[in-house]
């Protein structure tokens, strides 16, 4: 009896060592091997070897959520090979999948789950999970033999061990596959992008796309088609097996009810079977897809793609095509610009040389497109050589060789910059130049050029004489000054006869009528006090612009002016418990201001604020230093009605107010309170705007005053 024990445990450990070199082994070659057939021939082959089973298969989940089963199978002393698909929830297979444990069947037949080509060759069976170290479930491997309860515990183990090492190799295949198939993928794109550069017309952009198509996914033919929205037609653009197509090799060579439905929906279509698809036809492929290519998000080009056998797409596939599909469409639109341009240039350059306004064209890299006569008259330069060339060079070029051309070294970075970085904006601006001896004033608008989906293809430069203008403004600002001067003899002789006038009504009158004589009066007086301050508003806006107003400067805290500003509207503050919340750092540095002119200023926001607030609301005043800029930034915020975003430049003009907007309380203004508080603000070297991000509901001011 001890022999027999001996001798049974030198056998199974002499099984046992054979399947521990054999383990080592299978995984020296399945993890040296990157190569994911010669992977699936070495866990086969192992398994089969180590078990002596008479079959066995790998079953592995495709991303159809299906089994993809190659088996290896003895027969006759040969091994045959053969691969199938299996669906997910069906056989022991699926089983051991859901649930993650192995299963060691004994006998075949007394197992309702077992399902078999071969139901009563193979007796017992041994099936184990694969699932890689995420715990996601990768397949199972199972072997079987003729003979029943065939398969031991050990062999399980073995099984579970050799499944480890080839999830391992596996996923490693399967990653090194995925890497080569994204460096292929980005490859035959960079190239693709490369050559369409310099294609600009849309037949080879279009044969360029569908030879990339069809390298990438080893399509059989290809067909493009324009799609036009409108009347929802399908025009053929260009193929894979003629440079012009006809209507009639269309109709026979590819069905368009897939690319139709591709282009209506914006989505993918695959088809499957072609010979279920469309009418019974002499095709010469069995499956293709329908990709939209869409501009601005719609359809704009359908690519047909055909395959000469039935073609399962993966996820990667799909990716690929989708990727593609939206790089075809920003070259097929460039190329259609570039006709589109070539086509309309003989008209555009009749339109430019017959207006009267000058008009200069930049393509997106800032080059000069075109130029008409009147552009080249106004900016005093001959720029007809130097079409093509980058236009701030050429600007800059003139400055160095003929001075000034209304153009300075700082204007030309700035406009390089817009151009660059913000085609979208609309800029304008004003300058003069001297030419030929007369001063010619030019009012300068860029804007982008935009193509019908709406994408920017260059700018505009429109330079508008306006000589006349400014020759009117400056006749008008002098007449206006000087009016104004000789108002101001007349309204203070008003005004003082009136005081006196309402000072003396005669003892004659009634009571009643002497109380009615003074009221006139007053309000002849409120009224003429009005025109009076209206007269000193717009004498000393006009100092303040001509810079002969000179500010009075000294040291002063920011928090003494806004107080003294309170103080002034405390009455109506308080009357209309409006709360006035100051955010004012203690530690402010004193500003280098003229106090009086900025209390007027901060007398006059804050009257504003207070005027359009209504009851029980906010008002806030905050300040805080811009760092390193050497000014503090002020803000005062109200919870009116606001100012609309088209009126906030305006609002800075003479006599400009918002158009049904009225105040709260008071009177409403005349046009020039914020007109003041700009010169002022201006005066000192500050800047003020309307802020977008205000932090009450109302209106919001930001002005920038100098420290001291």
């Amino acid at each position: 009896r001890n022999v027999q024990i001996y001798e049974e445990t030198q056998r199974r450990l002499h099984e046992r060592l054979e399947q521990i070199s054999l383990i080592e082994n299978i995984a020296q070659q399945v993890s040296s091997s990157l190569d994911f057939n010669q992977i699936i021939h070495h866990v086969l082959e192992a398994a089969m070897k180590a078990t002596n089973a008479d079959i066995v298969s790998l079953a592995l989940l495709t991303e159809g959520e299906d089994f993809y089963v190659i088996e290896q199978r003895r027969e006759n002393g040969s091994v045959d090979k053969r691969v199938s698909h299996q669906m997910r929830d069906t056989g022991v297979i699926g089983q051991v999948v859901r649930s993650g444990q192995s299963i060691l069947v004994y006998d075949n037949s007394a197992l309702a789950a077992y399902v078999s080509d071969h139901p009563d060759e193979y007796r017992s069976s041994l099936v184990v999970p694969l699932f890689n170290k995420d715990d996601r479930p990768l397949g199972a491997l199972n072997v079987e033999s003729r003979e029943a309860g065939f398969f031991d515990e050990d062999q399980a183990v073995f099984l579970s061990n050799l499944a480890g090492h080839a999830v391992i190799s596996i996923e490693n295949a399967r990653f090194l596959e995925e890497r080569q198939y994204e460096i292929d993928m980005l490859t035959s794109l960079r190239a693709l992008a490369l050559w369409l550069v310099s294609a600009d017309d849309t037949l080879s952009v279009a044969e360029a796309i569908m030879e990339t198509a069809m390298t990438m996914l080893e399509g059989h033919e290809a067909m493009l088609f324009h799609y036009d929205g409108r009347s929802a037609r399908l025009v053929p653009l260009a193929n894979s097996w003629a440079r012009q197509p006809t209507d009639s090799t269309t109709e026979h060579m590819l069905p368009t009810s897939s690319a139709y439905r591709a282009a209506r929906s914006g989505q993918l279509q695959i088809v499957s079977d072609i010979h279920l698809e469309e009418a019974p036809r002499d095709f010469n492929y069995d499956s293709a897809i329908a990709v939209p290519i869409k501009h601005t998000n719609q359809v704009r080009w359908v690519l047909y793609l055909t395959f000469k056998d039935r073609r399962v797409l993966q996820e990667r596939d799909l990716n690929t095509i989708e990727l593609l599909a939206s790089q075809a469409a920003g070259h097929l639109e460039n190329a259609s610009l570039h006709e589109r341009i070539r086509a309309g240039r003989d008209q555009m350059r009749a339109i430019l040389d017959s207006t009267r306004d000058g008009m200069v064209l930049l393509d997106r890299n800032v080059r000069l497109v075109e130029i008409n006569l009147a552009a080249q008259r106004l900016l005093g330069i001959n720029l007809e050589d130097y079409i093509g060339e980058y236009f701030p060079d050429t600007l800059l070029k003139y400055i160095h060789e003929a001075g000034e051309n209304g153009y300075s070294l700082e204007q030309i970075e700035n406009m390089a910059r817009i151009l660059k970085l913000q085609p979208e904006i609309i800029t304008r601006r004003q300058f003069q130049h001297n030419s030929r001896g007369e001063t010619l004033y030019i009012e300068e608008i860029g804007a982008p050029v935009v193509d019908d989906a709406h994408h920017i293809n260059g700018r505009l430069l429109v330079l508008r004489d306006i000589t006349e203008e400014k020759e009117l403004e400056a006749y008008r600002e002098e007449l206006t000054r000087l009016m104004v001067h000789d108002l101001r003899g007349p309204l203070a002789a008003m005004i003082q006869g009136l005081k006196t006038s309402r000072d003396l009504v005669s003892d004659h009158m009634t009571p009643e009528e002497i109380d009615d004589s003074q009221q006139n009066f007053n309000s002849m007086l409120i009224s003429a006090q009005r025109l009076d301050r209206m007269v000193n508003s717009l004498m000393e806006i006009a100092s303040l612009e001509s810079r002969e107003m000179k500010p009075e400067l000294a040291p002063i805290s920011l928090a003494a002016m806004v107080e003294t500003a309170f103080n002034v509207l405390a009455h109506t503050i308080l009357q209309n418990d409006i709360h006035v919340t100051l955010e004012i750092p203690t530690d402010l540095p004193p500003l280098n201001v003229d106090r009086d002119k900025i209390e007027r200023v901060l007398i006059n926001l804050l009257d504003n604020a207070v005027r359009y607030t209504p009851a029980s609301s906010d008002i806030l005043i905050e300040a805080g230093v811009q760092p390193g800029l050497g000014f503090v930034q002020v803000r005062i915020a109200d919870s009116g009605m606001g100012i609309p975003p088209q009126e906030r430049l305006r609002i800075f003009e003479k006599f400009q107010r918002i158009p049904g907007q009225r105040p709260l309380r008071g009177h409403r203004g005349t046009g020039l309170g914020l007109v003041l508080v700009k010169a002022m603000i201006e005066l000192h070297g500050g800047k003020i705007k309307v802020d977008d991000n205000s932090p009450l509901p109302g209106a919001c001011f930001t002005f920038t005053l100098p420290l001291a």
